[in-house]
């Protein structure tokens, strides 16, 4: 740690940064969470639509989904963005506290791995919706 920081700074800097490295943590778990309750959603409102395919009320309700899936897609972007901010003021906590660029958690979170999870989760935020907007069309003009 540099000599610059006082000790209470230090011990200041390494409570926060636990605090967000398990707030980020949470936040991911969260999005994860956001992601099985949008699918176990669509795919029950769609189980009990195709059960109940001969009712009028059925075309209306094959948009539901979708409508779930932007509420929780809005949920899911919000915590993304939470998210990011916590990985950049780690790294300048990191920075701060003379912890070489390379090292840390804050500067290893921006690594290419993360980036795949980054890319699946945003093709699943757009790709679902596109889904259920193609299943409700197709819905609507069998009525």
């Amino acid at each position: 740690m540099t000599s610059t920081l006082s000790v209470k700074a230090e011990g200041f800097l390494l409570k926060e940064a636990e605090q967000l490295r398990n707030l980020y943590m949470a936040s991911a778990k969260e999005i994860g969470s956001l992601e099985r309750y949008t699918l176990i959603a669509t795919g029950a409102i769609w189980s009990w639509g195709l059960a109940q395919q001969n009712e009028s009320y059925v075309s209306l309700l094959a948009w539901v989904p979708l409508v779930l899936q932007i509420f929780f897609g809005l949920r899911a972007w919000g915590i993304y963005q939470d998210m990011v901010w916590i990985r950049k003021y780690l790294s300048e906590i990191e920075t701060t506290m003379g912890i070489p660029e390379q090292l840390g958690w804050g500067h290893r979170r921006d690594e290419r791995k993360r980036r795949l999870r980054v890319i699946t989760g945003f093709a699943f935020w757009i790709a679902l919706p596109l889904l259920t907007v193609l299943v409700a069309v197709a819905h609507g003009f069998k009525h």
